[in-house]
């Protein structure tokens, strides 16, 4: 069965607790599967699962109002963090709220609703510390539809967030592709919902550094053609196979790869076959070769040991003593910030939202 597209609501967290439930009603109904803050685990990180979530996503969707929401670390807040993420999404939408809705009832389901929804309208964030010049430039880097009712935001997403199946798997066929050469990207995409990643096999300037040993090879190729004078034939048999050879060469490495994240640590293997996964609390091994190609031309090696006694052998990559060194030590303990319910109080959500501002500045 085909898999439904996936969309991730990005808004400011506080005050848009019934347009985004609203709008996740609506997508639902449309038959499109729906992520947004209330389904990260207590247990998670949730700043780096809302990242993880916006890059996967088929459809980002954005709601914002002149709220200005919690700062972030990439860009200037989370939910500009989360929008960069997304870029690669089949779809990009952004709505800008002006409120209050003269049809805001149609957010409510309960008497007790309206209630909360003025207070939510009404609360500021400034203490959140955003100086003026920030906030100006926050404000001005989002852009979006404007949207001055429901019955707005109602008719919009059904205009815009329309998804055709062939446009769904044409962007999920870019994705593999993309994820095929970019090995980085490939890795992000396996990463588990609140991973970050330590380290990865690197290949910058990886053809810079083999341009010598190559040249080297090509003029000893064409000296002993030139000593041995092979007929016309047997000349187009051996250039056509050292051309082959080296076709398949760089076939086979450049999927290849080895991205080492909190959580797990994912490897991929030549020709960009036998993908593999695994926690880093289960036993692996990580084992840097080609020592004497480093030391002519900085570049190596690694063969990747499972637990299941698989191996995976990543080539030319520059970083290989590194990520052989980062593989031997403990992963770090993952942070466990609980995002707020939509019903906790506003006390307890803004306590929530400065301790989470302070572990922010204290991991930068």
């Amino acid at each position: 069965m085909f898999r439904p597209a996936t969309v991730f609501i990005s808004s400011t967290f506080l005050d848009l607790v019934f347009e985004r439930q609203f709008v996740r009603d609506l997508l639902m109904r449309r038959g499109f599967h729906v992520v947004m803050e209330q389904d990260c685990l207590p247990e998670f990180d949730w700043y780096q699962w809302s990242l993880n979530q916006a890059l996967r996503c088929d459809v980002y969707l954005r709601l914002f109002t002149q709220r200005l929401g919690t700062k972030g670390i990439i860009k200037s807040s989370i939910v500009n963090d989360e929008g960069d993420q997304a870029r690669g999404a089949a779809l990009w939408l952004s709505y800008r709220l002006e409120r209050p809705f003269k049809d805001q009832d149609r957010l409510f389901r309960s008497a007790d609703d309206e209630a909360r929804y003025l207070e939510a309208l009404a609360r500021s964030d400034d203490y959140q510390g955003w100086d003026a010049k920030a906030a100006m430039s926050e404000r001005m880097l989002r852009s979006g539809v404007p949207i001055s009712t429901v019955a707005e935001l109602e008719a919009a997403i059904d205009r815009d967030a329309r998804l055709s199946r062939w446009r769904l798997m044409k962007h999920r066929l870019d994705v593999w592709y993309r994820g095929y050469f970019d090995t980085n990207d490939a890795g992000w995409r396996r990463a588990h919902e609140d991973e970050s990643r330590e380290d990865s096999g690197s290949r910058v300037a990886v053809m810079k550094r083999l341009r010598m040993p190559m040249t080297v090879a090509a003029i000893t190729v064409a000296l002993g053609l030139g000593v041995l004078r092979p007929s016309l034939p047997a000349l187009l048999l051996i250039v056509g196979s050292v051309v082959l050879a080296s076709g398949l060469i760089t076939l086979a490495a450049l999927p290849s790869y080895l991205w080492i994240g909190k959580q797990t640590f994912v490897a991929r293997g030549l020709f960009g076959l036998f993908t593999r996964q695994q926690s880093r609390k289960e036993p692996f091994q990580v084992i840097a070769q080609w020592e004497l190609l480093k030391r002519w031309f900085d570049v190596s090696a690694v063969s990747v040991r499972f637990a299941d006694g698989h191996r995976i052998f990543v080539p030319f990559i520059r970083n290989a003593t590194s990520l052989a060194s980062l593989a031997k030590k403990e992963p770090p303990p993952r942070r466990t910030i609980r995002a707020p319910e939509p019903t906790d109080p506003p006390e307890v959500v803004e306590a929530w939202l400065l301790a989470f501002i302070q572990e922010l500045k204290e991991g930068d």
